[in-house]
């Protein structure tokens, strides 16, 4: 790709105009690592630029001076040099403008590290340092920091992510923009702020971004009810992490799933949200979270509806907030709840999120033997041939002959026998030849409890 990429600028010079690879391609080169992708930025008007290269569609929002160019399969977003001036919503540049040199353009981009270049000759370009921040390890904004993070609040969060996905430090005069800008971040859209924080999530540093925005006061404003657990306390005998902290057990949480799988992260985030809503003493003084899961996954409603997430992505979190508790309860369950656990489609995820819980609290208060005997559970249901021919939707009962014995035409609670009596024989309740015998039984109870 990168190859191809020196190739179309050498095109273009070829045609008497400037053009370089630009961004965070420049960022990940300098840093040894392999660009997903590749922007260019030229003086050619793209409409010369559209007669040189297959072009291709982009999204709406960047059609302002962007044209997109396959060369050599590879795919490239080509723009004009630019500049923005001013802003009135914290988003939107005032004005754009078509820019003579990449020196101008550089002005408007956020961070040093991403306001580089390469040429065709493969020599650096950096106006503002970017290079010597690489390697003192430091973010910080191009130009005056106050300006640049009012032109897009969003700005506060990338620094963020990138700073721990890097694991660099922040310059002193960004952290006061952003702290001095944090009540800003809630105008921006749920959209936005979700979109930055999936991209956090995607990443192993994810618990360095959580530490941060807390930090940086950032979390309070766009996740109250995580930001919230930081006033809420463990019994240390169980949660030693973080002092007995909960916003501090969850990002332990987060560090011991050790993932750059988003949804994983994201659970881990949630999964204890409910006990900000419920905090009690026992009779010890100790404290006590009963009934958190439940609280939680109702709480999520609101934050999933407030970010805009997708339906799926809701569920699969839900799911994890909901379930997470029964892990360390699994040895004490029927074969058929942990079945319907296992066999459910988030159970990976679900089970990277309890593991993480976990392990959280550090090696040496890991209970391990029950552990290992909710381990060798999961394996034995697994194995299980009688849980298995049932979730291969092979029923030990059909829904017609409970319809004959009890005398009823397609119903809800029809369903309600077939499960009841399936649950029974996997729990080794009854024989597959008390089928019959028990199916007007369950009827009856069913009955009495509506």
């Amino acid at each position: 790709m990168f190859q191809s990429a020196l190739s179309v600028l050498k095109i273009i010079n070829q045609k008497g105009f400037k053009a370089y690879i630009v961004g965070g391609a420049v960022r990940d080169i300098l840093l040894d690592e392999i660009p997903t992708d590749i922007d260019i930025a030229t003086d050619m008007p793209l409409d010369q630029v559209a007669k040189l290269f297959i072009t291709y569609e982009i999204g709406k929002s960047k059609s302002f001076g962007i044209i997109g160019i396959k060369f050599n399969t590879f795919s490239f977003e080509v723009a004009n040099f630019r500049t923005e001036f001013g802003t009135d919503d914290g988003r939107h540049p005032k004005n754009i403008k078509i820019a003579k040199s990449f020196k101008e353009d550089s002005e408007r981009r956020d961070f040093t590290i991403n306001a580089m270049a390469i040429d065709k000759d493969e020599n650096i370009i950096d106006f503002h340092g970017g290079h010597k921040d690489i390697e003192h390890k430091i973010i910080q904004f191009v130009g005056k920091a106050s300006d640049r993070i009012k032109e897009d609040y969003l700005r506060g969060l990338r620094c963020i992510r990138f700073a721990s996905k890097l694991n660099f430090t922040i310059e002193k005069e960004t952290i006061r923009a952003i702290m001095n800008n944090v009540e800003n971040i809630s105008e921006l859209s749920g959209e936005r702020i979700y979109s930055e924080l999936y991209k956090m999530a995607s990443d192993k540093s994810f618990y360095r971004s959580v530490q941060r925005i807390s930090y940086f006061k950032v979390l309070k404003e766009i996740l109250p009810e995580v930001d919230a657990l930081s006033e809420f306390f463990h019994d240390l005998e169980k949660h030693p992490e973080a002092n007995g902290n909960v916003l501090g057990h969850v990002i332990e949480t987060i560090r011991a799933a050790d993932t750059n799988n988003p949804l994983i992260n994201l659970a881990c985030l949630f999964h204890d949200i409910g006990k900000s809503k419920t905090f009690a003493l026992n009779e010890e003084k100790k404290p006590t979270y009963h009934g958190h899961a439940e609280i939680g996954e109702e709480m999520f409603d609101a934050i999933s509806k407030r970010l805009k997430m997708s339906n799926e992505i809701t569920e699969i979190i839900k799911f994890c907030i909901a379930n997470h508790m029964k892990l360390h309860i699994l040895c004490e369950m029927k074969n058929s709840k942990i079945a319907k656990l296992i066999h459910h489609p988030y159970w990976n995820i679900l089970f990277a999120v309890s593991e993480a819980d976990e392990f959280s609290r550090g090696e040496a208060h890991i209970n391990r033997v029950r552990w290992l005997k909710t381990l060798a559970k999961i394996e034995e249901v697994k194995n299980n041939k009688a849980i298995l021919k049932n979730h291969k939707s092979l029923s030990f009962v059909s829904g017609e002959l409970i319809m004959q014995i009890c005398k009823l035409k397609p119903s809800k609670i029809v369903g309600q026998i077939k499960e009841k009596i399936d649950d029974m024989i996997i729990d080794g309740e009854i024989l597959e030849s008390q089928i019959k015998e028990y199916i007007p039984k369950v009827f009856t109870q069913l009955k009495e409890s509506i």
